[in-house]
């Protein structure tokens, strides 16, 4: 804004907490000055200000209309800024909003868990509790709020099979989802029998995890014999949880495993009682 009667002119604005004042003429800046503000509504000094211009430029001026052009010019810079305040807080609302309703659109998507049952392991342990196990109560306590894909049963059988334990499967298959896999036990010289059932857990697990089948494999078992098949998963980018019973679980799967990831059935053994 020009000082009527001279060539000069003013130049005032606020940002960041300073008043800038300019003075220049035709164009060219002859001084500026920084004051720093209390209050957005205080001006600089009117009276300083005029002895600044009085002193600056070689022509007489009027204080008060110098006074004046100051006051207008603090005017407009304040409204300017508060316009500029309102449109940013109006963008922060804007975007607030949106990143409200992008979190509402996205639905947390529910870990994936494949289920691989040792059932040898296991019934041993509901022998010692002396128990009858509901397998589907396991089923739903291993489960929890995850998605479940897919649930194993592994044994090994000496043939032939029993018309209950057919009848046994027969449920488990219909009724509750689960997959049985039987392997027939070959005995060899001394009584002593070969069980496939570690082997065809361990093809499962791992297939199932190069097909991405599954977020998360459970193994329920203490067996130390996995303990390659739970290292080679972690290598596939799976996560690894373990059900066992304490006397059971191999110090290998314990050490490999986090022990937040790590569940024993003697703690919940009655919520699997018939």
């Amino acid at each position: 804004m020009g000082i009527a009667g001279t060539s000069y002119s003013i130049q005032l604005g606020l940002t960041d907490k300073k008043w800038a004042i300019t003075l220049l003429r035709e164009n060219f800046i002859i001084e500026r000055r920084i004051y720093d503000v209390i209050q957005e509504e205080d001006p600089p000094d009117a009276d300083e200000f005029t002895n600044w211009i009085k002193f600056t430029v070689p022509v007489d001026t009027d204080p008060y209309q110098v006074k004046k052009t100051v006051q207008i010019m603090r005017d407009v810079a304040i409204k300017a800024k508060k316009k500029k305040k309102a449109s940013i807080s109006h963008e922060e609302v804007k975007l607030a909003h949106h990143n409200i309703s992008s979190q509402k659109n996205v639905v947390k998507k529910p870990i994936r868990i494949a289920i691989f049952i040792d059932n040898s392991n296991i019934f041993k342990g509901f022998q010692k509790y002396d128990i009858k196990a509901d397998y589907k109560k396991l089923k739903n306590l291993i489960t929890k709020d995850r998605k479940l894909e897919a649930i194993f049963l592994y044994e090994g059988l000496i043939y032939p099979i029993s018309p209950q334990k057919n009848n046994w499967y027969e449920e488990l298959k219909n009724r509750t989802g689960y997959t049985i896999k039987t392997t027939f036990d070959k005995m060899t010289t001394g009584g002593v029998f070969e069980k496939k059932v570690d082997i065809n857990i361990a093809v499962d697990m791992i297939s199932l995890a190069y097909e991405d089948v599954y977020d998360r494999a459970i193994l329920v078992s203490g067996d130390g014999d996995f303990l390659p098949v739970v290292e080679k998963l972690k290598d596939l980018g799976k996560d690894v949880e373990i059900w066992a019973f304490k006397y059971s679980l191999a110090n290998v799967l314990m050490e490999s495993i986090d022990q937040n990831d790590i569940y024993y059935f003697d703690d919940v053994i009655e919520k699997l009682k018939i």
